[in-house]
């Protein structure tokens, strides 16, 4: 009975020890690859360290710093994922988000990844803020951006003030700021 228990045992640690070994190992090999300059295992690992998976903590300043060097190689994604992260940090800073988010968009992103991030922001992240210091910052920022001829705020402008979307509903501005977005025809 005792060599049974044993045996059932180490069995049970191997198999943890697998289990765990396995989640470090992806991360392992996502590294070489990426210090080796593959610009798709460097946005994997970004990836990695922004949505956790196993044994893998979420860390942004990781995240950040494969995605800066994803950026140099002209990644869209890069520059996407990275506003996201600055605009979901303790002290988010909106201006560089929007820069690098207009970057992702002259690389190609298409600007409904840029929109389906800020609606993210807008039910799930501002709703924690409860003194709305982070939207208020973030909705300065959108109308600045909205009023240099920035296509994606002027259309997510539209869309929050028809939708309600931490403002009050105002279909005037909102046609407003979608014709706006649809003149410059991106």
């Amino acid at each position: 009975m005792y060599i049974v228990i044993t045996i059932i045992f180490i069995i049970i640690v191997f198999f943890i020890l697998v289990k765990l070994r396995g989640g470090n190992s992806r991360v392992n090999y996502l590294k070489s690859k990426a210090k080796e300059g593959d610009l798709y295992q460097q946005i994997a690992l970004a990836k990695y360290y922004i949505y956790p998976e196993k044994n893998v903590e979420k860390n942004y300043q990781e995240a950040q710093f494969w995605l800066e060097k994803a950026i140099l190689q002209e990644s869209g994604e890069a520059a996407q994922l990275l506003g996201e992260i600055y605009c979901k940090s303790e002290n988010p800073d909106y201006e560089k988000a929007m820069q690098l988010f207009q970057k992702a968009i002259e690389d190609n992103v298409p600007q409904s990844h840029i929109i389906s991030c800020f609606t993210g922001l807008i039910n799930h992240h501002f709703p924690q803020d409860t003194n709305k210091n982070k939207f208020n910052k973030f909705l300065q920022v959108l109308e600045i951006k909205a009023k240099e001829n920035v296509c994606f705020a002027q259309f997510f402008l539209g869309e929050m003030y028809n939708k309600g979307m931490g403002v009050p509903i105002n279909l005037e501005k909102a046609v407003d700021f979608y014709e706006k977005a649809a003149s410059q025809n991106d």
